[in-house]
């Protein structure tokens, strides 16, 4: 059994939607609107919510 810590396989690394920083990079959040799912990164999420 591998125990690296790591949910995601290659390849299904997220991005925010709005400057495309890397899951890596900062926290990403996924939420679904209109019928898709969204990711969306720490710093651009309070412009999401506020407009």
């Amino acid at each position: 059994m591998d125990n690296n810590n790591t949910n995601n396989t290659a390849g299904d690394e997220k991005s925010c939607e709005y400057c495309n920083a890397s899951e890596n990079e900062r926290p990403i959040f996924t939420t679904d609107f209109k019928g898709r799912k969204l990711h969306v990164c720490a710093r651009c999420l309070p412009g999401l919510i506020h407009g």
